[in-house]
């Protein structure tokens, strides 16, 4: 098998160099995307005791805040190793670079919202102890391959720690995400903004997402339960238990059929998701919705979410279940919420109030921020970082982002770029040509320079690349909001 080593160092987690004799960078993947010439004095000397003696180094601790120019291949923070080879005659030192921060700001935030939960007396020990043990063990993951990568050269081995590392950064984050909805739940402090939810285009729409991310052996369908229905409800938490239900349908059902939907009776309103996949015993369904209770223990995921949907939903005056004939059998995951009156006033609008529809604060005096972001896991991310500091309008596409944008006058918009209905270019260009000169800050996980100029050229204020860095993000907006 012919492998393409250029597109496989592209791929990698790490930034790699190669340096020559004179301690110039011949080399560098697109991972590290700067220009700079020459190496770093953090890895000077062990890059030139590496060429005098043909060996290797590893564990090398290295910062661009303390070692190097802006243009630096230096993470923030990180560790680099290297090593002597000879290509076509020529001398060279190979060098990769592990980026630590981003984990250490994922870190950061699982901490606050441990202590956080811990000073409010919202979780109990049992959770906090269950919590460190579903922590500690991707973190050791991430800990052992990390250093397991910076030893070998050998491609396949460092492409099989790479997708280990992801996959485990990846749970950490989940586990973040988790604990601040678990800690919300728990001290009331959960926003339910209501509003009328046209319920036939909510659940199209929920099933095109889940249509995206099955393969072609999974066939997804929407079963709707009325010509029209209109729910007056919280539809950011709807949508919540709704995709949470959807992704186990899909984790869990390789080969088959995945149908969500929903039924009307006189007083309420019941969505379903229903899956022909792996099912569950019927001494095992009593357990699926208390926390970190997971049908196989080797399954990845941190066993808070269903705990959270069932929260969610008794909050919202609601009941929540699940029907399986057992293993093999299918599953059957449901929901019920209260159909009400819609409020006249919202009936007229088509939504609740201006005033209703922006999360509301005590202070007059907190900037309106602007999120168009289609993916929920990203928006909660937004919502975490900044629902005390901002009032959020939250838009789920370009064409919502352009109309909330008119409406609430915010002061400040993160505006993705790669969005259904509308994408992020034509959002801001429509924005500009109403002649608003509000602070829009392009968030996308295009990297690459010349995105970056692409992107500035369009109207937006700033840049920045998916994943996020807080504080990166943080600097930006402030420096955005005080031009």
């Amino acid at each position: 098998m012919s492998i393409n080593l250029e597109k496989l160092l592209d791929s990698l987690y790490a930034t790699v160099i190669a340096v020559d004799k004179n301690l110039s960078i011949v080399y560098c993947n697109r991972q590290s995307g700067v220009g700079q010439t020459v190496v770093e004095p953090a890895l000077k000397i062990e890059v030139e005791r590496a060429f005098r003696e043909q060996s290797s180094f590893a564990n090398v601790e290295v910062s661009s805040s303390r070692d190097a120019s802006s243009d630096s291949v230096l993470p923030a923070a990180g560790y680099a190793a290297g090593h002597f080879v000879e290509i076509d005659g020529m001398p060279l030192v190979t060098v990769s670079i592990i980026d630590i921060a981003p984990l250490q700001i994922q870190s950061e935030r699982l901490e606050h919202a441990l202590e956080e939960a811990e000073h409010k007396s919202s979780l109990n020990s049992s959770y906090l102890q269950n919590m460190s043990h579903e922590l500690r063990s991707p973190l050791n993951a991430i800990v052992g391959f990390s250093k397991l990568l910076l030893e070998t050269s050998d491609k396949e081995k460092q492409k099989k720690y790479v997708d280990i590392i992801e996959t485990n950064s990846k749970l950490i984050v989940s586990l973040a995400d988790d604990v601040l909805q678990m800690t919300r739940v728990n001290t009331g402090n959960m926003k339910f903004d209501y509003r009328i939810l046209d319920v036939n285009a909510f659940m199209k729409s929920m099933t095109d997402m889940a249509e995206m991310k099955t393969t072609s052996d999974t066939m997804v369908n929407c079963v709707l339960g009325c010509r029209d229905m209109q729910l007056y409800t919280a539809p950011e938490r709807v949508g919540q238990v709704m995709q949470n239900l959807l992704n186990n349908a899909i984790k869990y059902t390789v080969k088959g059929n995945i149908t969500a939907g929903y039924t009307v009776s006189d007083d309420e309103i019941q969505f379903f998701v229903k899956d022909t996949g792996m099912g569950i015993s019927h001494d095992k369904q009593k357990y699926v919705f208390q926390r970190f209770w997971r049908e196989n223990k080797d399954d990845s995921g941190t066993g808070i979410g269903l705990q959270i949907c069932k929260e969610i939903i008794e909050q919202m005056g609601g009941t929540i279940g699940v029907k399986s004939d057992g293993e093999g059998k299918g599953s059957t995951f449901w929901f019920t919420l209260p159909i009400s009156d819609i409020p006249a006033e919202a009936r007229s609008e088509g939504e609740v109030p201006e005033e209703e529809t922006v999360p509301q604060d005590d202070s007059d005096e907190m900037p309106v921020l602007l999120i168009a972001e289609d993916n929920e896991s990203n928006y909660m991310l937004y919502e975490a970082l900044f629902d005390d500091s901002f009032k959020i309008v939250h838009a789920w596409n370009g064409e919502e982002a352009v109309e909330l944008a008119s409406k609430f006058n915010p002061d400040l918009i993160l505006m993705d770029i790669s969005m259904p209905v509308m994408d992020g270019y034509k959002a801001t260009e429509l924005i500009r040509e109403t002649g608003s000169k509000v602070p829009i800050i392009a968030v996308t996980a295009y990297a690459f320079s010349t995105d970056k100029e692409k992107i500035m050229k369009e109207g937006f204020n700033a840049y920045i690349s998916k994943p996020i860095n807080a504080e990166e993000l943080l600097g930006a907006m402030e420096a955005c909001l005080h031009e």
